[in-house]
Parts: structure tokens; C-alpha cells; sequence
């Protein structure tokens, strides 16, 4: 929900170099990965009807799309935030605690996204996404955030946070951030995530 919010707030600014995709994304990529690599011909290899019309709900593809960015879940509580960089070809994992998982186990993770991101491209993509489409897989680097984020409940706002300074050049941000910062973080996400979908309901609460 708190993805969405963000790509209708994207979409009302008229930002359209950069997106972001809901955690869904990764969870179906690593579903077609299974079936891709139980393909003997590649050719025969099909998306399933969950990346038909534009892939997934409110996924946006077209040339100016340049960055997209992905939360996504790696131990069952740890959050990271993923960067697609279709001009550059490569992926930049932002990571707030890096002891959390290993290189190994990351690539692991992200390997679907690096095999079938090329075809889903040639798929879905405009005529400049699908020409940034090469060949090679995508590599991996983690970018240095000057911030550590021990506590891990609130891992996921920090990868939400982070996507959204590196998607606007402030990365170097991060490093202000603060638990207090992010639990306030975390509450105004969830307050504008809900307001954006059941603003009927707000009247319900009573401001102090």
C-alpha cells in the first residue's frame, strides 16, 4: 500500500524518469524464475498473466523510466531497497545493515531479477528500454550508506527511505536519520498511505 501511495505521488508530481515497484515484484519474479529454469528451450519461455497489461498493477514502461526501485525482503524481517538502473545496466542494493545477509546470499536472492529483467524489458518496455535490454546480466553492487539501522522492524521504512533519496540525488541524507526520525517515518507512511485510499475514513479519528 505504501508502494502505491508513492507511485500516485509520483504520477500527481509528474515524475516519470524514476518508479517504484510494489514487493510483490520480487516475489513474482522468483515465481517465473522456478519456471524459467525448468525450460529446456527458451523460446517456449512465457511470462505468466501476472505481467500481462503493463506487468504488475500500476507498473509504468515506457523510455523515460530510467530507475526502478524495489523493497524487498531477504530473512524474513531484514528490508533492503533494490535499484534498477536500466541507463547504467546494473543493480545498487541499499542496505542499512549489511551484516544482515551476506553478497552470496544476495546474489542468490536477486538472481531472478538479473536473468529475467532483460526479457521482461523486451516484453513490456518502450523502444528506448528495450534497446537498454543488453545481453550481459546486470551486476550487483551495495552503495555505502552512512547510516546504521539496528533494529530490525524498522528496516523497512529505512529501504523505503533511502529509495527515495537516492531517486532524488540525497542520499547522503541518511546519515541524519535517527530511530526517533524513523519511527516518525513510519507512522507518517501508514498515515498517508491510508488517507490516500480511505479518506472517508479519517473522519473517524479525532484530531487532538
Amino acid at each position: 500500500m505504501v508502494v502505491t501511495y508513492i507511485q500516485k505521488r509520483l504520477r500527481g508530481a509528474g515524475i516519470i524518469a524514476y518508479d517504484f515497484l510494489p514487493a510483490t515484484f520480487g516475489e513474482a519474479m522468483r515465481g517465473e524464475y522456478h519456471n524459467f529454469s525448468r525450460v529446456n528451450d527458451l523460446g517456449k519461455f512465457s511470462f505468466s498473466n501476472s505481467f500481462g497489461n503493463q506487468g504488475l498493477p500500476n507498473m509504468r514502461w515506457c523510455g523515460n523510466v530510467e530507475v526502478l526501485y524495489n523493497p524487498v525482503q531477504v530473512d524474513g524481517r531484514h528490508w533492503v531497497g533494490i535499484v534498477i538502473d536500466i541507463g547504467f545496466w546494473c543493480i545498487h542494493v541499499l542496505d542499512c545493515n549489511s551484516t544482515c545477509v551476506t553478497d552470496v546470499k544476495l546474489e542468490a536472492l536477486l538472481q531472478p531479477i538479473v536473468v529475467l529483467m532483460p526479457l521482461l524489458i523486451r516484453l513490456n518496455g518502450g523502444k528506448a528500454l528495450v534497446e537498454a535490454a543488453m545481453d550481459f546480466p546486470m551486476p550487483i553492487t551495495r552503495i555505502d550508506l552512512p547510516f546504521l539501522c539496528e533494529p530490525p522492524g524498522l528496516s523497512c521504512v529505512v529501504a523505503l527511505l533511502v529509495m527515495e533519496l537516492h531517486a532524488t540525488q540525497c542520499l547522503d541524507r541518511a546519515g541524519t536519520l535517527t530511530d526517533d526520525a524513523l519511527a516518525i517515518a513510519a507512522q507518517t507512511y501508514a498515515f498517508e498511505a491510508f488517507s490516500t485510499f480511505n479518506p472517508d475514513e479519517l473522519e473517524k479519528f479525532i484530531v487532538a
